[in-house]
């Protein structure tokens, strides 16, 4: 994942939402899922 060869779990992109959150780098929690799927490239996978 970190070499972007496999897509990030989505609920690992949320986590990574909320501490966008909890850290005060976003205001809102739609803002820091946003964040996170441009540094992502959209590479994110649904949970099964």
């Amino acid at each position: 994942m970190l070499d972007h060869q496999l897509p990030l779990p989505k609920p690992i992109a949320n986590q990574l939402a909320c501490c966008l959150l909890a850290s005060g780098y976003t205001d809102d929690f739609n803002q820091a899922k946003a964040v996170v799927a441009v540094e992502t490239n959209g590479r994110l996978i649904s949970a099964a």
